[in-house]
């Protein structure tokens, strides 16, 4: 089900299922279209039978408007206090966006006392580009957001009131990290961090970057202050690049025993790569670490879970092929739901 809105272009990035088995799902909602359009956080609560629970915001869903042009959700977290977190971006002015991190009480009213008003902005400099994608609670309350930031990974920490932690990263809570060599990159993000992962006390970032020659997955690996791991991977990084080829990292699961999943896309197939502890490919895993496959005219993965016995399950979308004659004119038109499962 999904709250009507009225003529708006509303979608889904990330869900969540509370401790009583609620739902929340958390994604974007535009008005309009061209420079007249507006963004917003959309965010929605149900019962675990489907039906929208009317208590939540305003007869189950909340619409918070993020200023013009666009704007909206990537990522959402509940705080143990159930206070609920939603990472994304708005669009200020010339295409400029900024990253932004919003706290919401449990009745689904913005929390006054986090940041400023009940959100925090990341601010690029310039005419750059900022994003929130992923956020993570840490014990203690801490919070964790990764994203890009002017062309470059992102890694902040939060006091649980929204301030930056100035104990964490270079001395203002932040971390950039140029995965790509490309540094400072305007009016673009050229790299950003999708997905954030926790193991034994280490940050792990999975993400996107650029080289003149290809689109690459990127894993980053840091110490609990923010200083990168260096051994890990190549001096605390692991990319996996074909040349002249797209492969992304679009969400990072960890396994048990340590080994690290990513999903994505590689050109326009469905992509899984999975990398062990140290960040080296898994020759263990189809070839040499990499599982592709093309499933219709374009598929890509976006979303993974690991199941309780261990096993990966992945969801994206299959695109079939366009009747003869007609030309694809959008990734997700007349799309399917995927779901795939490993070992």
């Amino acid at each position: 089900m999904n709250p009507e809105l009225g003529e708006t272009e509303t979608g889904a990035t990330d869900v969540e299922i509370q401790h009583n088995g609620d739902i929340l799902v958390a994604g974007s909602d535009r008005l309009g279209t061209g420079e007249g359009s507006a963004g917003s956080i959309l965010l929605a609560r149900f019962h675990a039978s489907g039906r929208l629970d009317h208590r939540f915001g305003e007869e189950g869903s909340v619409v918070t408007h993020l200023g013009v042009n666009d704007g909206g959700a990537f990522a959402l977290a509940i705080e143990p206090n159930g206070k609920i977190l939603v990472g994304g971006f708005r669009e200020t002015w010339h295409h400029r966006t900024e990253g932004i991190l919003v706290r919401y009480l449990p009745d689904g009213a913005i929390d006054t006392g986090f940041g400023s008003g009940g959100m925090v902005h990341f601010k690029p400099s310039g005419r750059g580009q900022a994003n929130v994608h992923d956020v993570a609670v840490l014990r203690g309350g801490k919070i964790l957001v990764a994203g890009g930031f002017d062309g470059r990974f992102f890694l902040a920490r939060l006091q649980p009131g929204g301030r930056l932690d100035r104990s964490f990263g270079g001395g203002d809570g932040r971390v950039l990290t140029d995965v790509d060599g490309r540094g400072y990159c305007a009016f673009a993000i050229c790299a950003h961090a999708n997905s954030i992962a926790i193991s034994h006390g280490r940050i792990l970032l999975a993400g996107v970057a650029t080289d003149p020659h290809a689109e690459l997955s990127v894993v980053a690996r840091y110490r609990s202050d923010g200083r990168l791991d260096r051994g890990f991977g190549n001096h605390g990084l692991a990319r996996a690049r074909r040349r002249g080829h797209v492969l992304t990292a679009e969400k990072m699961v960890l396994q048990r025993n340590g080994r690290i999943v990513l999903a994505g896309r590689y050109d326009r197939r469905v992509a899984v790569l999975r990398l062990l502890p140290d960040g080296r490919p898994d020759p263990g895993f189809a070839r040499a670490g990499l599982f592709t496959r093309q499933i219709g005219y374009e598929s890509a993965a976006y979303a993974a879970v690991v199941q309780g016995d261990g096993k990966v399950v992945i969801g994206g979308y299959a695109k079939p092929y366009p009747e003869p004659g007609r030309e694809v004119e959008f990734p997700y038109e007349n799309s399917h739901f995927m779901l795939m499962r490993f070992r």
